[in-house]
């Protein structure tokens, strides 16, 4: 039993910090986009299966769910940029987003809605 929880935190550990250093940085403004309730339930949805596990308590420097200072600094990037540092994975200042988080299954269309859901959680939509 001790063994699957070490290797359980250690997943956990790696999903959420480390891996290749991406540079890119964002160069245009925000795409905004009025979130529909649909995607907002989807992106909880993705939330709360997925991103959790780092963004409830900011594992590997993501940003918190309750951080309205980091999520208003992410709102003012290109949407499609943050997708796509989730997709493929981003070291920035504060951390390390590993490609695809824990939700190797999830489309573009869910990561979005899973950004956008936090946003909304952060009350900076």
């Amino acid at each position: 039993m001790k063994y699957l929880v070490s290797v359980v935190v250690i997943i956990v550990l790696i999903a959420c910090g480390g891996g290749e250093k991406k540079t890119q940085e964002a160069t245009a403004k925000y795409t905004y986009v009025t979130p529909t309730s649909e995607m907002l339930t989807n992106g909880k949805a993705v939330f709360d299966k997925y991103c959790h596990i780092c963004h409830k308590e900011g594992i590997g420097g993501a940003a918190m769910l309750t951080d309205k200072v980091r999520w208003t600094e992410n709102r003012s990037k290109d949407l499609d940029l943050l997708v796509q540092h989730v997709h493929d994975g981003y070291t920035g200042n504060y951390g390390t987003m590993t490609p695809m988080g824990t939700c190797m299954e999830c489309s573009k269309d869910d990561l979005r809605d899973a950004i956008l859901y936090m946003m909304d959680e952060a009350n900076v939509l």
